[in-house]
Formats: structure tokens, C-alpha cells, sequence
């Protein structure tokens, strides 16, 4: 059986494990994940641990070799590792952000896209996504916030831009993915929906 090599290098997280999983949940035996960071290593152990694999390390001139390895094609996952349960309560999305916390605008910025990126490689979509304040420059700049808010769109998410918002920061012209709402449709929206996860 051929011995699939994934090159996961340069790409942030969570997308080297999300890559991983991917292989496990087809039942792939065997399998190498290339990476070039410590914590992405540490994270793919983890993931092998509980689900049954082996993991052998090798350090590389260009990061790590993570080989993975079963003696079955059917595995027991852990709870931990298992894909969450779809909710069976619908839940809205409040972004009224560019970034994830506060401190270095960089790092805020990638842990938005990888948040984003998890949320569209998940099983549990929100039903609608509330765009709001500087989070609407996700859905005007970001070419990586704007191809996951489009992949969920696609999926059925309700996207609202808050046009207030999109006219104060000069970007109505500038909407890349979902529809011009108003503060009506978006207190609706808040008050009708009991779960509300905001960043």
C-alpha cells in the first residue's frame, strides 16, 4: 500500500493536524507529516497517542518528519480526538474583530484565519455568522478570512455585514463575501439565538 507524505510545512496551525486527522479518520495506516515547527510535532504526537498510532520523530534540515503508524485500518478513537458532536441547538457567530485578542497585530491576525479555518473543517457551523465593527475587514481584505467565510456561506451560513459598519471604515465598494445587513436584522438575530460565540 502506497505510504502517503504530507508536506505541511509553512502552513499555520491547525491545518498540519487537521491534515493528519484527516488521514486517521480514513483509516490510512501509514503515513508521514511533514512539518517545520516544534509545537506542530508536539501536536501530532498528541493526535497519534489518541488514536491509536505510533509516532516517530525525525529531525530534518527543513523542520521534522512525524512518521505515522497502526497495525489496523479500523481505529478506536479517543472521545478527545473525535470530531464534536453537531450541536443540536443553533448558534450564531459574533465577529467584531480582525484579530484574536489583544497584543501583536500579527499573531491576532493568523489566530482569526486559523479560527476560521477550524470552524469551515468542522462539523458544527454556526447558522448565521454577524460581521461587525473592524471584523467586517475579514470580509473585505483578508483573501484567507474571505475564502472561509465563503466556503461556510456555500455550506449554508448566513453571513450579515453590518453596512453602518462597511460605510464608516470606506468598504461598502470593497465586500468580498456575504450581504449588507442593519442593526434591526442583527438584534434579531442576537435575541433569537440563546448560544453566541463572540471574538
Amino acid at each position: 500500500m502506497e505510504h502517503p507524505i504530507i508536506d505541511a510545512r509553512e502552513k499555520p496551525c491547525p491545518i498540519p493536524f487537521v491534515l493528519a486527522k484527516k488521514q486517521i479518520e480514513e483509516h490510512t495506516e501509514d503515513f508521514t507529516v511533514l512539518v517545520d515547527n516544534e509545537p506542530a510535532y508536539q501536536n501530532l504526537k498528541k493526535l497519534a497517542a489518541a488514536s491509536g498510532y505510533s509516532a516517530q520523530i525525525q529531525q530534518t534540515e527543513q523542520g521534522y518528519s512525524v512518521v505515522f503508524s497502526s497495525d489496523k485500518a479500523v481505529h478506536d478513537f479517543h472521545d478527545l480526538q473525535k470530531p464534536p458532536a453537531k450541536s443540536d441547538e443553533p448558534w450564531v457567530l459574533l465577529l467584531k474583530s480582525d484579530v484574536i485578542g489583544q497584543g501583536e497585530f500579527e499573531l491576532g491576525r493568523n489566530l482569526m484565519r486559523m479560527y476560521l479555518y477550524t470552524v469551515r473543517t468542522g462539523n458544527d457551523y454556526p447558522r448565521e455568522i454577524i460581521v461587525i465593527n473592524k471584523g467586517i475587514l475579514l470580509a473585505t481584505e483578508d483573501i484567507h478570512t474571505i475564502e472561509s467565510l465563503k466556503m461556510l456561506e456555500d455550506a449554508g451560513v448566513v453571513v450579515r455585514v453590518c453596512g453602518t459598519c462597511l460605510d464608516y471604515y470606506h468598504k461598502t465598494e470593497a465586500l468580498k463575501v456575504g450581504t449588507v445587513s442593519n442593526m434591526y436584522e442583527i438584534a434579531h438575530s442576537l435575541h433569537e439565538h440563546k448560544k453566541v460565540l463572540s471574538w
